[in-house]
């Protein structure tokens, strides 16, 4: 009975195709972190096939191995022969012969690849669909898992370890069915719309701030905000189901199309001749669908149609929709202000679009994004994911969980614990929140001007009060923390500190000098402690981020600086406030519309929706003469400031002397910026 093999049988070539995938991005060039979004797998993948490549064609680096064509053929495949004469001749025929049948078999394991790298478990690496929220974006695997990338402040690219049959990103949050039919949400839920569901589903959608899922009987639940009515179904048993901004649309089994919610630009109306439509897609103020023959139909407010062609299913970001045809081809229409409509060339098999970027399923399973935000930016490598500027120190947050640390290292704020953590914050020492949600300060001694901190509130002002947290925020003289229930826990010190934070549930935090602020669920901005110089007055407003100032003279540290008295904060349009002291015109804003914002001591950075990094205020030290290049994330530290880069993978700092001469192994020459 001859022997059955698990997986696939070796490929005959002497790279499996899944190296061969591999090569071919890798002479586009790029990192392996930038190889692994395009391919849909990853980076430490890619890192393992091109070490592969490099050891079965002995070749020293991977300008060597892009330069490697199949005409070289195998420079080691016949390395062990000279070990075959002397067994053969020692050992007699017999033995001769059993040798050969090893050696021979172990000749095969090289020339024919490794069989397990191209096993299943590989190309289930590749995706099935993929879904684009408002800036971040999932794909599904073949292998039933779910791999999310882009911005993750509320948790909403943390996807579970389970095996799903679909996938949904919303604004700030996502979901996905299980092969069981329950569904699971994970991110942002300031309105309930990330709460899983028990049942049995077949299809789920995440919209701004709710989710509706359809049931394999065909009846549509939806859960979430519900100031529109968007949650409100009506009955009927549907085939599909799409959740936008604030409105629904829903596909019955008859081929109608009914839609719920907000109607203010005519969204939600119901199309003229209203039958026979196979595919409905809702985005923020227009809805759009295809019927059994193959047109497309839009309404709402920029509804915008493409220009002929026959059509299979719609999908409908911010501004613009995307159709696929029978063929495979993607067509978009719309706003393309961010290029979120320029399609790349080739055969797709899905398509989703978000709020400003699109990315698709090419037939061959790799996932290929477009446009603006932090989609096709932090999800091309994403390496680094935050940077928490202190003192005299910068710590940056890598997409693995590890915190890398340099600078000023006079009581350990440069040398982290063990992770993996969500979070970092630094200040004069350092804290993160590990991934359990529990809370982890380094860099203090006893015998380094913090004895009278041990003197006034023991030994508590190290540690942050029970309890699950996402973030964690140092001032001078307290430390805030961001539970995952959304409530805000602050100890140590009176100003901005103890027993000061307005209640309420909230989504984003920030300690600074003597005050603190916060970003309620609503998006107003709620400020505490000192109003010295009026850094504790918010404006009214919606908000998405809030950095109040530090350093406002910091009496717990060997240095003193002045300053750490003025805030500033993005709304959700992408323009920044800032309000307090103004004595280096730090809070004169240059016009334009922002991605993030981060207040130092007396300057201030922003990185504009372009990538672009601009700093106004004092520049004393050089803090404000922003480098070059487009940049994902930002932090600003008490005289100098620090950004990640595009696409991800090295950090750049400028300013002050303490924190700005990063690691060789963190920063890269610049690439030159199209």
């Amino acid at each position: 009975m001859s022997e059955r093999r698990r997986g696939r049988p070796p490929h005959p070539d002497l790279l499996t195709p899944a190296e061969r995938r591999v090569l071919e991005e890798l002479r586009k060039g790029g990192t392996n972190a930038e190889i692994a979004v395009r391919i849909g797998i990853g980076p430490e993948t890619v890192k393992t096939h091109v070490s592969n490549m490099l050891a079965k064609l002995e070749l020293d680096d991977r300008q060597q191995l892009a330069a490697w064509s199949d005409e070289d053929g195998p420079r080691h495949g016949w390395i062990l022969a000279p070990f075959l004469l002397r067994p053969l001749v020692a050992a007699g025929v017999v033995a001769g012969v059993a040798l050969v049948v090893v050696v021979l078999l172990l000749l095969l394991a090289l020339v024919g690849g490794d069989g397990d790298d191209d096993s299943d478990e590989d190309d289930s690496t590749l995706a099935v669909e993929v879904s684009t929220g408002e800036l971040h974006a999932c794909a599904l695997r073949e292998s039933g898992r779910v791999l999310c990338w882009g911005d993750n402040r509320y948790g909403q690219t943390n996807a579970p370890s389970r095996q799903y049959k679909a996938v949904s990103a919303g604004g700030a949050h996502t979901c996905a069915v299980r092969e069981s039919g329950q569904v699971d949400c994970w991110g942002w839920n300031n309105s309930g719309q990330s709460k899983g569901r028990s049942g049995n589903y077949r299809a789920v959608s995440a919209g701004g701030r709710h989710t509706c899922a359809v049931r394999e009987s065909g009846e549509v639940d939806c859960w979430g905000w519900n100031e529109y009515g968007q949650t409100r179904v009506p009955e009927g048993e549907y085939q599909a189901v799409s959740a936008g901004l604030d409105h629904t649309c829903g596909l019955r089994e008859s081929g109608l199309v009914y839609c719920w919610g907000s109607n203010e630009d005519g969204q939600a109306d119901r199309p003229r001749n209203n039958f026979n439509f196979v595919s409905v897609g809702a985005g923020h103020r227009h809805t759009c669908a295809v019927r059994e023959s193959g047109k497309a139909a839009c309404w709402g407010r920029r509804a915008s149609l493409p220009f002929g062609g026959s059509f299979q299913a719609v999908t409908v970001g911010g501004a613009h929709s995307c159709w696929i045809s029978d063929s495979g081809q993607i067509v978009c229409a719309g706003s393309n202000a961010a290029s979120q409509s320029n399609v790349p060339p080739g055969t797709y098999r899905s398509v989703s679009a978000g709020f400003a970027s699109t990315c698709a399923v090419r037939e061959a399973g790799q996932v290929v994004c477009w446009g603006r935000g932090y989609v096709p930016l932090v999800g091309a490598t994403g390496e680094y994911l935050s940077i928490a500027a202190g003192v005299n120190h910068v710590c940056a947050l890598h997409e693995s969980g590890e915190v890398a640390c340099w600078g000023g290292n006079y009581i350990g704020e440069t040398e982290p614990p063990e992770g993996p953590f969500r979070s970092v914050s630094a200040g004069g020492f350092t804290c993160g929140v590990h991934t359990s949600g529990r809370v982890e300060c380094w860099g203090w001694t006893d015998e380094f001007e913090y004895d009278d901190l041990e003197e006034d509130y023991g030994e508590e002002w190290r540690y942050a009060p029970r309890g699950g947290y996402r973030s964690v925020s140092l001032g001078d003289y307290h430390m805030c923390g961001l539970h995952e229930s959304g409530e805000i826990d602050c100890w140590l010190g009176t100003n901005g500190g103890k027993g000061a934070v307005p209640p309420g549930t909230y989504v984003a935090l920030s300690a600074g000098s003597e005050h603190a602020c916060a970003v309620r669920t609503s998006g107003e901005v709620v400020c505490w402690g000192s109003n010295e110089f009026g850094q504790s007055d918010a404006p009214a407003g919606t908000f998405r981020s809030v950095s109040a100032a530090p350093y406002a003279g910091v009496a717990t540290f060997s240095l003193r600086y002045p300053g750490g008295g003025h805030t500033c904060a993005l709304s959700t349009s992408g323009q920044v406030t800032c309000w307090g002291n103004n004595q280096f015109g730090q809070l004169d804003v240059p016009e334009g519309t922002y991605r993030s914002v981060s207040a130092g001591a007396t300057h201030t950075c922003g990185i504009r929706e372009s990538g672009e990094l601009i700093c106004w205020g004092d520049n004393s030290g050089g803090q404000t003469d922003a480098p070059d290049g487009r940049y994902l994330v930002l932090g600003s530290g008490a005289t100098f400031s620090c950004a990640v880069r595009e696409p991800g993978d090295h950090i750049v700092c400028w300013g002050g002397s303490y924190g700005v001469e990063v690691p060789e192994s963190l920063r890269k020459p610049p690439t030159p910026t199209p």
